[in-house]
């Protein structure tokens, strides 16, 4: 039996100046450094998120970020994290709650890497044959990305600074008989969550 989750959803604000994609990567770059942080301090990631508004169709991963943990002072800790703070404008976040007994079915986020991406392949190119970038994105000036339809957020990785795609596929599941684990962007590693469209319960 999978130990009790609490969830919170954060709404997106967007408006005609300010883009849901915009906010989104906002939103999930803060908390990958929280949870770069958490990972660090406790040597496990203690928080999932979920997409409820999700689409391939459409390609986007929506406007709500749902927050999942197994106890409600790690959502609380993190709704006062002052990266989430600074964010406040932009986002509205529901009340901290039990997940509903009464679901039956789960879903994972997972992270997809495309090994064929242009970018990649260049890098990989130039450091091969000692080349300067810019000479070998001419080698691949030609070279276009397969097409895929997953939903993705643009983010600037810690490391390098460079802005990348973190695609996000989503996988319903019948069941979850797993533990949980996550990523430090929050996506499921194993297990699977909760898979419900709640009613959005306005905690200020």
């Amino acid at each position: 039996m999978m130990k009790k989750l609490y969830y919170q959803d954060l709404i997106l604000l967007a408006n005609q100046e300010v883009s849901t994609n915009f906010l989104m990567s906002k939103v999930i770059s803060a908390l990958h450094l929280v949870l770069v942080e958490d990972e660090h301090n406790t040597g496990c990631i203690n928080i999932g998120i979920a997409f409820p508004g999700y689409s391939k169709e459409k390609r986007t991963l929506g406007g709500i970020v749902r927050l999942f943990a197994h106890h409600p002072e790690i959502l609380s800790n993190l709704s006062s994290d002052v990266r989430l703070i600074r964010l406040d404008d932009y986002i509205q976040k529901g009340e901290i709650l039990p997940v509903p007994d009464t679901i039956q079915e789960f879903v994972q986020y997972q992270r997809v890497q495309f090994k064929e991406n242009k970018e990649r392949l260049v890098r990989r190119y130039a450091q091969r044959h000692q080349m300067d970038i810019n000479q070998a994105r001419k080698k691949y000036a030609d070279y276009i990305n397969p097409v895929n339809n997953i939903p993705y957020v643009t983010l600037n990785s810690l490391s390098t600074g460079q802005r990348f795609n973190l695609y996000v596929d989503e996988v319903l599941q019948a069941s979850n008989t797993e533990s949980l684990a996550f990523n430090s962007y929050g996506l499921t590693k194993f297990g699977a969550l909760p898979y419900f469209i709640a009613p959005i319960h306005n905690g200020g």
